[in-house]
């Protein structure tokens, strides 16, 4: 068998899966509106393609939910399909913390190579260990449930990931991760000028690399950057910024609402002071609409979140193009969501990458990636295993 394209890749759209995504699906839509989302069987077109261009090797990515959408599992339908198409298949989750990437993220991989090869499916090994007590408490419950379904057969073409060494260094912090980058303080801004929104503009490093993760992303081959980078774009969420340099690293929005309530308690006794008189109704809610946030409490517990500086950052979502609540600067002097910049830090997207389109696009395309350093584990894993394919045919020849 003879084919022009080694390798196909992709990850079909995982709105229809995705928790969040199901949640807007449903509010919009009614409870079933995620199942009769079209986007819940592109992957079918993605199988399509590898039917058409019967590619060596295939890998495709996938939110954990996506091993239950509507009672089914589409990792399992994909390596199924695949399996008819000729292909040795697994999957099995990944976690791109354990490959260097500052960021949980657990995602599902499908890895597939053609029998004619004669290799089976394989994934990376970890670089770096999570210390126990650390690892996201929803990665892991997800983790073990899935060990379970697959020890009782009903997913057979899972693979348990790779043991990461005992001895891989730690995961990469967010202080690693983002301390080099130009400081942005929107609270030190003069009042009445602009924040910039413009995904082009040149800045300097605030310092020298501090931590090797800093000097790969300046030094990657291809995408070097010397002394300034792009991307220092934020959202000028000007109510929220006080708040935010009150918040403690891990707070959520329950903790944040409730600073901004006493902030707003302050701001109503100043200004009866200054009145000498008791602040009217329309008053009232002009301090509340420029100080509290609306949103509801019993809604969006995990809408605003504070990173914490020892440890990776949750999971970076495309939702960032709309706001960054999700991801706050763990430095209180900054005060503020994060950069387009540092969402690519935190993303393993090298310093000298450029996103097109404006911060809104840049937020969503660094969202929606797989972290290159992931990726770049995924490609050398399937390499290797077609090396050793070749090596031991030119043995058997010899």
């Amino acid at each position: 068998m003879v084919t022009e394209i080694d390798i196909v890749c992709g990850g079909p759209p995982c709105q229809a899966y995705s928790r969040i995504g199901k949640a807007k699906l449903k509010s919009l839509g009614g409870d079933e509106a995620d199942l009769k989302d079209d986007r819940g069987s592109l992957f079918q077109e993605f199988l399509r393609y590898v039917e058409g261009i019967v590619p060596v090797a295939v890998l495709m990515e996938n939110v954990p939910d996506s091993c239950n959408y509507g009672g089914v599992c589409i990792p399992e339908e994909v390596c199924a399909a695949l399996e008819e198409m000729g292909y040795r298949a697994g999957w099995t989750l990944l976690d791109a913390a354990e490959y260097g990437v500052p960021q949980f993220r657990q995602r599902v991989i499908v890895s597939a190579i053609h029998r004619y090869a004669e290799v089976d499916p394989t994934f990376p090994l970890p670089t770096h260990k999570i210390p126990d007590g650390v690892k996201a408490r929803w990665a892991r419950g997800r983790v073990d449930g899935l060990f379970e379904r697959a020890l009782d057969g009903e997913c057979p073409h899972y693979l348990r990931p790779p043991v990461v060494d005992a001895m891989a260094p730690p995961v990469i912090n967010v202080t690693d991760a983002l301390s080099d980058l130009p400081r942005i303080a929107p609270l030190l801004v003069p009042r009445g000028s602009s924040i910039s929104q413009d995904v082009n503009v040149l800045q300097p490093y605030s310092s020298n690399p501090r931590h090797a993760y800093q000097l790969e992303m300046r030094g990657w081959p291809g995408f070097s950057t010397s002394g300034w980078v792009t991307g220092n774009s934020i959202r000028n969420t000007a109510r929220d910024f006080r708040t935010f340099a009150l918040m403690k690293e891990g707070d959520q929005y329950p903790e944040a609402h409730a600073l901004a309530c006493r902030r707003a308690e302050a701001a109503v006794e100043e200004e009866r002071k200054r009145l000498g008189r008791a602040v009217s109704s329309s008053e009232l809610a002009k301090i509340l609409a420029n100080i509290v946030p609306p949103y509801s409490l019993d809604k969006f517990e995990s809408k605003w979140s504070k990173l914490s500086r020892d440890r990776p950052s949750h999971t970076v979502l495309a939702h960032l193009q709309f706001d960054t609540y999700s991801h706050i600067h763990y430095d209180s002097s900054q005060a503020r969501g994060i950069s387009v910049r540092e969402a690519a830090r935190l993303q393993s997207f090298p310093d000298g990458f450029r996103f097109m389109g404006s911060m809104c696009d840049a937020f969503r395309q660094i969202g929606n990636a797989v972290p290159p350093l992931l990726a770049r584990a995924l490609g050398c894993a399937v390499l290797q295993a077609l090396r050793a394919r070749t090596s031991r045919t030119n043995q058997y020849a010899a």
